[in-house]
């Protein structure tokens, strides 16, 4: 998928119609989200900025959640041969920006985060200019790029979905998830 590029951003990644119904229901009051302190071993000494909610989709070996098929319009994309971790990513709006702490993802793999909604919270790279957090667009990239988040100040959250996954292979046959 990425073929030698660093960072592939692919705007209006799922036709509105999946967009609209994937969000629809991560934002609504049916789909659980679990809150957590700390993020990416980031310490502010501001415990107001040192949370965030997550839903994990899939980790290690296992499906955990029961809205997984909810990712398959994102898994036509991607079109990962194996994941590594998929969790949801919520972070309320705080009063400034602050970036989360720069890290790797799961090493030697790729990653993709999906953004729910457009905020000032953009994805910032250490090597790389910074993507903005556009809604319905997919940012892939070698998860051994150093990156990191930012709280947003102008939304009520910042919603992401990050995938860890390996790449298929030229040779491998495509899937239609459904």
């Amino acid at each position: 998928m990425l073929k030698g590029e660093s960072i592939k951003i692919i705007d209006n990644a799922l036709s509105l119609k999946d967009f609209e119904y994937v969000r629809s229901i991560m934002w609504s009051d049916i789909f659980p989200w679990s809150m957590s302190e700390g993020y990416a071993q980031k310490e502010t000494n501001d415990k107001e900025l040192e949370f965030k909610f997550s839903h994990v989709f899939y980790n290690g070996l296992y499906q955990r959640s029961e809205f997984f098929e909810l990712l398959n319009p994102i898994f036509n994309i991607i079109q990962p041969r194996a994941f590594m971790r998929i969790q949801a990513i919520v972070t309320p709006r705080t009063y400034k920006l602050v970036k989360t702490g720069y890290h790797t993802d799961i090493s030697n793999c790729i990653t993709a985060i999906y953004y729910l909604n457009t905020c000032n919270g953009p994805l910032h790279f250490k090597d790389y200019p910074s993507v903005d957090a556009v809604e319905n667009r997919l940012v892939i990239f070698n998860s051994n790029l150093v990156h990191c988040g930012t709280k947003c100040t102008d939304s009520d959250r910042r919603t992401l979905i990050n995938f860890n996954y390996y790449e298929r292979q030229e040779k491998d046959n495509e899937f239609v998830f459904s």
